[in-house]
């Protein structure tokens, strides 16, 4: 593995992480024994006899336990353009889910509902899947019925019954499309089969009712999977099966600018590989790895842990949607893999993939494409865990520098990194060499990289209550400013009291830091300690920028050190742990990975949510996981690729919401609404229409307008009391600005009496704002950079919907108008 990344967000107390780590070694290795009961999922079969269940329940109570992986024994295909043709099988699509991954419980206000975006042109199929499983002498078999082998592939062209209107194909993709979005077990799928059945003709009827032959038909669209058992006391292999690689990838070659970070692509990481020929070149592309681990059920240690492999070179919008992601091993066990495991698994594909894969390319012929793991991310723990490298709370567990920290009197299990800059002797290859053989000098690197999940709320907490930082006693206060805040459309949840913190969402950590946290805190926190908070938010806004500079990150360095040096004086020196300490290192990262939403890992971390919805049992999870994970990830693709009709209508109505009808679209940018003339068109209108030569001309006024991320909502719209995406940037004589949307306006260039489709141009009516405050820091002449107090002028301009920019936060708190534009304008919250 070349150069590993750890990235820097938001995380959970290190005394609470510290307790779970504890309990966790404390814990008997055991096994837990599970709770018999019906295997749920709807791809696995579960007609079995309670005896049968509770046979194998007394014969795995005496067998050694044994770890599950679920890994690609052949990753077959990738994201690639749509020229592409691959010589291998499977379903060819251009993937469908407009969104990148996101966290399913959106708490979103009843905001204008939009049609879906326009679906990308490439999409990532599976290839085949590994298993690391219990070890357990009964195999888990699906039984077959009266069918054959071929019964499946012969009628399913055919209509399911005489005279009907849907073939016998649509209606297994209709009921695949309920399964998956609805969760139905298997039980319930059972049921629904034999109820179809109950309504259909019988007079030619070629529809099946049993679960077999619904499994049977999703296999031929699906790779293999094979299922390794490993040993849970010497993790020795006791199965082994063959793998290989196949993908097909799309590569984007960028522009570089010494100095100036905009992507990965710029980051000094991405151009050592460039130097060395093994990216930035025709036919090479490089991965950024991540993984985490998730609880399975809430009753047992069973975990689940994939690896997942991300392409640098696809366009950001892209590289994260699901069906873009490959996934070449899933660990499923009661301990957390070994270190190295996740990666020795996928070693061999990646050995292929490192030296060249052929395929090929339509109107190309045959291409070699190389490919290498560049860089990594993930929590502490899964760092540690894939580095190889001792905990966050072990001695010298940074693993950036060699710092060695010390151990907390209080709490022995947390360990302190006070700032002390001259112990900060980074890593580097040689003396990782010297202190382990597990990399090769010369070759690998694992130092370059990190994440750190933060808590930005100390001062709220009551076990802190007496302290001098503490506004326990003003939360309420603090709970009224944060409630008021309407956040826009893109953000996906309302504000929450500080009550509910423990179960803050890592975006909603996120976003309170970077929008909201400074105008809730001013007037409640004094000059000193906001002062001190800013500099910290300053420094973050700064390194999730679209653009930085060399000269960005010396500002981001300044700040993050004078934040550090002053925290022992008005915090306490004991709060100085793993995660404080890192923000010393995350500007050389960025340095040499590129801004910080790069390397994010929030479009990653639902990946776990959608493998756990997976399983609905207890029982051999890995398998439950293995049978459905590539249906989940291809539907959109088998959606996508039937006919037009009833049964496509009946499947895109429930996959996608319901949305309404989209009005037109203007150059990049869908209009959404209730369009009306404008009859009396008010005389400062009429002024600004002359400006642009459209006094008389025919023009309509509409809510609502989207472009990508953003949906752009006018102040004169009410249809929702939670949110205000009227806060705008734009430009105007090439000098940003920010201001409130009124409402906007169609221009027809045509004198038609009706509706028509003739060419328009979309502008917004904008209120300008100008700033009245900013937020200092600690640094004399550095201002928070994205979060202000403004104030409303009295001009109203208009501006071309090409020259909007992006939705802000709009903040209205204590009688002030607080804004907060957005850092860059990648990331989807």
């Amino acid at each position: 593995m070349h150069k590993t990344q750890n990235k820097i967000s938001y995380e959970e107390d290190e005394e609470d992480e510290t307790r779970n780590v504890q309990a966790e070694l404390e814990t008997p290795s055991s096994p837990e024994i599970f709770q018999e009961e019906m295997i749920s999922d709807p791809m696995i079969d579960t007609s079995e006899s309670e005896q049968t269940q509770s046979l194998e329940a007394s014969f795995e109570e005496n067998q050694p336990h044994s770890q599950p992986l679920l890994r690609s024994k052949s990753l077959s295909s990738g994201p690639f353009s749509q020229s592409s043709s691959l010589e291998t099988s499977g379903d060819k699509g251009n993937g469908t889910d407009p969104d990148p991954i996101s966290e399913p419980d959106h708490d979103l206000g009843p905001e204008p509902e939009l049609e879906a975006e326009p679906e990308p042109d490439f999409h990532l199929q599976f290839g085949s899947l590994l298993s690391l499983s219990p070890f357990d002498d009964q195999e888990w078999d699906l039984e077959s019925d009266e069918d054959s082998d071929n019964d499946h592939t012969s009628n399913l062209d055919k209509p399911v019954y005489s005279g009907a209107t849907i073939t016998l194909h649509e209606s297994l993709v209709a009921i695949l499309t309920v399964v998956l979005h609805f969760k139905v077990c298997g039980q319930l799928l059972q049921a629904i089969l034999k109820l179809i059945q109950l309504h259909c003709l019988q007079a030619g009827n070629i529809f099946k009712t049993s679960l077999y032959f619904f499994k049977r038909h999703l296999s031929t669209v699906q790779g293999p999977k094979a299922f390794k058992y490993f040993c849970s006391v010497c993790y020795e292999e006791t199965d082994k099966k063959g793998d290989g690689f196949y993908s097909k990838l799309r590569m984007s070659n960028e522009s570089h600018v010494p100095g100036v970070y905009k992507d990965i692509y710029d980051g000094d990481v991405y151009q050592d590989a460039v130097r060395r020929g093994k990216a930035g070149v025709k036919d090479h592309i490089t991965f950024l790895w991540y993984t985490d681990g998730a609880a399975l059920f809430t009753s047992s240690k069973m975990s689940v842990w994939p690896l997942i492999l991300t392409v640098n070179e696809l366009p950001y919008s892209m590289r994260f949607l699901k069906q873009n992601v490959l996934i070449p091993v899933i660990w499923c066990g009661h301990v957390k893999p070994p270190s190295n495991l996740l990666i020795n698994e996928a070693y061999s594909d990646l050995a292929i993939m490192k030296d060249g894969v052929k395929f090929s390319v339509k109107n190309e012929g045959d291409k070699i494409i190389k490919a290498e793991v560049l860089a990594g991310t993930g929590d502490t723990p899964a760092r540690s865990l894939m580095l190889n490298m001792a905990q966050f709370n072990a001695a010298c567990s940074c693993q950036c520098c060699e710092q060695e920290g010390k151990p907390r009197f209080d709490c022995p299990g947390v360990r302190v990194f006070p700032y002390k800059p001259a112990e900060m002797k980074l890593r580097t290859v040689h003396n990782m060499t010297a202190y382990a053989q597990a990399v090769e000098r010369g070759e690998k690197d694992v130092v370059k990289g990190l994440i750190i999940k933060k808590q930005l709320t100390l001062v709220t907490k009551e076990k802190h209550k007496t302290k001098k930082w503490s506004v326990h006693k003003e939360v309420e206060d603090l709970n009224k400013k944060l409630l008021a805040i309407k956040p826009p459309a893109h953000i996906p949840r309302v504000p929450r009291p500080f009550s509910e913190m423990p179960y803050f969402k890592i975006s909603e950590l996120k976003t309170f830091a970077l929008d909201y946290s400074l105008p809730v805190y001013k007037g409640t926190l004094s000059d000193l300690y906001l002062d001190h908070h800013a500099t910290l938010v300053a420094a973050l806004q700064i390194l999730n920028s679209d653009v930085i500079t060399a000269a960005d990150l010396k500002i981001a360095h300044d700040l993050i050190h004078k934040y550090i040096s002053y925290f022992p004086d008005l915090y306490d020196e004991d709060f100085l742990t793993i995660n404080f300490h890192l923000l010393l290192h995350w500007p050389e990262i960025v340095k040499n990975l590129g801004p910080a939403w790069v390397t994010s890992c929030f479009p990653l971390e639902n990946i776990n949510g959608i493998l756990l919805s997976l399983v609905h049992g207890t029982r051999w999870a890995e398998r439950q996981i293995a049978a459905s994970v590539e249906n989940v990830i291809n539907l959109p693709d088998k959606i996508l690729n039937l006919q037009n009709g009833d049964p496509k209508k009946f499947c895109e109505e429930i996959l996608f919401k319901k949305r309404r009808k989209c009005l037109g679209v203007v150059g990049n940018f869908e209009l959404y609404g209730s369009e009306k003339m404008l009859q009396e068109v008010e005389p400062h209108i009429v002024t600004l229409l002359s400006g642009i030569s459209a006094e008389n001309k025919n023009v309509t006024s509409f809510p609502c307008l989207k472009q990508g991320k953003y949906l752009y909502v006018a102040l004169s719209n009410r249809a929702s009391c939670q949110r205000d995406s009227s806060a705008v940037v734009f430009t105007q004589n090439d000098s940003q600005e920010v201001g409130i949307v009124e409402k906007f306006l169609r221009i027809y260039n045509c004198n038609c009496s009706s509706k028509c489709s003739c060419e328009t141009e979309v502008y917004a009516l904008v209120l300008k704002t100008k700033i009245v405050n900013s937020f200092r820091t600690l640094l004399p002449g550095v201002y928070v950079p994205n979060t202000h107090e403004y104030v409303l002028t009295e001009e109203v301009v208009i501006v071309p919907s090409k020259n909007l920019h992006g939705v802000c936060v709009k903040m209205q708190i204590a009688g002030k108008l607080y804004i907060s534009k957005p850092c860059n304008s990648h990331e989807i919250e």
